[in-house]
């Protein structure tokens, strides 16, 4: 898989994975609903947050793309902007407060509705991630007690809200 290293972060990410995160949100656009979820963001954060569950469970910026090139750029101008220059020094921030709200409690409701929601194919595809990460049987999160799903998913939001206030 190709990779590139994020000049502000200095993370490595998988190109592919990137791409299909903007596929997804740019064929699927955010609801308009904010706090609303849709199959946009099991291209990306949903899917994440699928698999972070799973990983969890085991172990007891494609967005922003998506949205440059629905205002018109290219998917390559989209690059760049993000990723050439100083257009990636405040990703993690535009990210969050165009997703999100910019807020904890948001992120949380959205993680919380992402985690249950029976809205096809959304619910088949958790369940995909669910299980290829924590194993057939595990607890899936719509089992769980309903303190520890919200202690989850506010520990989802406050590393999504961690990663702005370090950029």
């Amino acid at each position: 898989m190709p990779e590139f290293t994020d000049p502000f972060s200095g993370l490595a990410l998988g190109a592919e994975h990137l791409m299909a995160t903007c596929n997804g949100h740019f064929v699927k656009p955010p609801p308009s609903d904010p706090g609303a979820v849709n199959v946009g963001d099991v291209g990306g954060w949903g899917g994440d947050l699928f698999t972070f569950y799973g990983e969890w469970r085991r172990d007891s910026d494609g967005y922003l793309l998506a949205q440059t090139v629905r205002g018109g750029a290219t998917i390559v101008e989209a690059v760049r902007a993000r990723y050439a220059g100083s257009g990636g020094a405040s990703r993690f921030k535009n990210y969050y407060a165009s997703r999100f709200g910019g807020s904890v409690a948001q992120t949380t409701a959205l993680a919380r509705e992402m985690l249950l929601t029976e809205e096809e194919p959304i619910a088949a595809g958790r369940t995909s991630l669910f299980k290829k990460y924590a194993g057939v049987f595990s607890i899936g999160p719509g089992a769980l007690p309903s303190d520890k799903l919200n202690e989850f998913c506010r520990g989802f939001a406050e590393v999504l809200a961690g990663h702005v206030q370090v950029e």
